[in-house]
């Protein structure tokens, strides 16, 4: 990205001074009050991105829209993943796959058989002749 150019980028370049500048003045008491308590840079970078994202969120909330992740990737200036990793936690997990290992353990070992897999009602497990009928 190139630096705006021009009687214009001046002004853009000034102004993104000034709020900076806010930035530092307003957060400076809450550094201390971190360092204070032992708080560390990956704490706070961590807060500092939940902030922007819920933030994000917000402003194009009251535009009269729900926002995509590629919108509050642009937004923010977050990467497309980190973005996707905070909105996915807020949801609900997504359920567990009939032959995932968490839904695997849910069945009682006892109905665990060597050379059988779990068939696809709760945990009946079914040979693997039966598995090529279905």
């Amino acid at each position: 990205m190139t630096a705006p150019t021009g009687e214009a980028g001046n002004e853009a370049g000034r102004q993104i001074g000034w709020v900076l500048e806010a930035c530092a003045r307003v957060m400076r008491p809450v550094v201390r009050l971190a360092l204070a308590f032992g708080l560390k840079h990956s704490h706070l970078e961590l807060a500092l991105r939940e902030l922007l994202i819920d933030e994000a969120r917000r402003a194009w909330r009251l535009k009269g829209t729900e926002p995509n992740i590629s919108q509050l990737s642009v937004t923010t200036g977050l990467n497309r993943k980190a973005v996707t990793a905070k909105v996915r936690d807020e949801t609900e997990p997504l359920p567990h796959t009939e032959m995932s290992a968490a839904e695997r353990q849910r069945c009682e070992p006892s109905q665990r058989r060597q050379g059988q897999y779990r068939g696809l009602a709760g945990c009946e497990w079914r040979t693997h002749r039966h598995a090529r009928q279905l």
